[in-house]
């Protein structure tokens, strides 16, 4: 059923990253989602794993911002010539 609804959300936004990612606003409303990846995140290191070559084309990106703005943390992207700083927290700091 959630896959469901999640796949409903997202109608009309494969190929189109900017409609794709105005749909990410759900996470507002994943609280507890959100917090037990938080408790998990405060206990020990954690780790977000994706397919996508660049971490500004994946969901997985604004997971990591809503969990490291809860613990009041940051994000770091491993790529293959090294760990780089979320682009965002760097634009906020």
């Amino acid at each position: 059923m959630r896959a469901f609804r999640y796949s409903r959300l997202l109608n009309g936004c494969i190929g189109d990253w900017e409609k794709y990612t105005k749909a990410m606003v759900h996470l507002c409303n994943q609280n507890v989602a959100i917090s037990e990846l938080a408790r998990i995140c405060a206990r020990a290191r954690a780790v977000l794993l994706c397919y996508e070559a660049d971490p500004n084309q994946c969901h997985r990106t604004y997971v990591a911002r809503v969990v490291s703005s809860v613990l009041d943390g940051h994000v770091k992207h491993i790529r293959a010539e090294g760990v780089i700083r979320d682009r965002a927290a760097a634009v906020a700091a």
